[in-house]
């Protein structure tokens, strides 16, 4: 740096290798102006992406891809993913994140010219494929590949109101949302059930422009949206407990449920413990009861979401069904595991 700026000591063409070099190895950020509507600086893109270190791909034939955009028209699902390694086959079986498994009904290679059926792809491919209805954006398909860095970008701190242009559209509006929040993880809907809004995050002014058109063009659903404003948490400040016991005339149903919630260091997300049994309710009425935890931190006091938390569970019963004095013993319950527990 001290040569570029005195000028000696370093011909133009050494200082790019040095530069090429330390950005490389991250010690650097390249930094590249241009237009997405006259293709300005696209020539310069191209010559630095020529630079980038070619991508190693994996020796095993087991495919790994990771999906990066999500896509839908009359057809139905198409997702882009990067081939990372391996073979990725036409009607193969795949197994997909969460333990899911999906078929590829059909498979194209994108090429300079455009995308082009083929019945495999391999690492270094870009590649459109259906069939995988449940994909999302950030999933592999296959084995995941090890990462040296974390890719996730960060959370959106803006947010703004939609409203259908129509009216009536206001149900088809927010199942068209909920598609879109359900394909990419980054698009977050917040219902604001005071005031029956429903606002979507943001990274800037030109993500509205693109969550419009999306949903004019993949669902016929015309929008405009508010201002936008800054997006806000909520926290948990001290340490609170309360508990219902049915019989006492405290729980309004057949159940007895406790907590005790308290603050969480930043960025732990949700914590949920146990300080019972795991034989003191069935499976099925914990798993209800977790839900309904998750369900109440969704909106704190103030409508905003609380995402650190730990919830402990303190206290549990349920009511089994008891038949007549001269029946034998009924297995149901008269208790059920529902979120309005919690």
């Amino acid at each position: 740096m001290s040569d570029l700026i005195d000028g000696t000591g370093q011909t133009p063409e050494q200082l790019r290798r040095v530069m090429i070099n330390s950005w490389q190895r991250g010690a650097v950020a390249m930094a590249i102006s241009g237009s997405a509507l006259t293709g300005a600086g696209v020539d310069e893109l191209m010559a630095l992406m020529s630079a980038l270190p070619a991508a190693t791909p994996q020796t095993s034939d087991d495919p790994s891809a990771l999906v990066f955009k999500i896509e839908n028209d009359e057809r139905g699902r198409v997702a882009w993913a990067r081939v990372f390694g391996g073979t990725v086959r036409h009607r193969a079986d795949v197994p997909l994140d969460g333990g899911e498994r999906g078929r590829i009904t059909d498979l194209r290679v994108m090429t300079p010219t455009g995308p082009v059926s083929r019945t495999r792809a391999t690492a270094g491919d870009v590649v459109l494929l259906r069939g995988l209805a449940m994909i999302r954006i950030g999933d592999w398909i296959g084995q995941p590949r090890p990462m040296s860095d974390d890719r996730r970008l960060a959370a959106p701190n803006l947010e703004a109101v939609v409203d259908p242009t129509d009216p009536a559209q206001q149900i088809a509006m927010f199942r068209a949302l909920s598609e879109l929040a359900a394909q990419d993880p980054l698009i977050n809907l917040r219902v604001d059930d005071q005031r029956s809004e429903v606002a979507v995050s943001l990274f800037g002014e030109v993500q509205k422009e693109v969550i419009a058109a999306l949903l004019a063009d993949q669902f016929g659903v015309d929008v405009t949206f508010r201002e936008t404003t800054t997006q806000h948490i909520e926290r948990i400040l001290g340490t609170g407990t309360a508990h219902a016991v049915m019989g006492d005339g405290t729980a309004p149903y057949l159940a007895t449920l406790g907590f005790r919630v308290e603050a969480a260091p930043i960025d732990t997300g949700l914590v949920i413990d146990l300080e019972v049994e795991l034989g003191s309710m069935p499976t099925a009425f914990f798993a209800a009861t977790r839900e309904g935890i998750r369900t109440a931190l969704h909106q704190g006091r103030h409508g905003w979401p609380i995402l650190d938390a730990r919830v402990t569970i303190t206290h549990t019963g349920y009511a089994p069904r008891q038949s007549h004095a001269h029946q034998r013993f009924n297995k149901a319950f008269s208790s059920v595991g529902a979120g309005p527990l919690c």
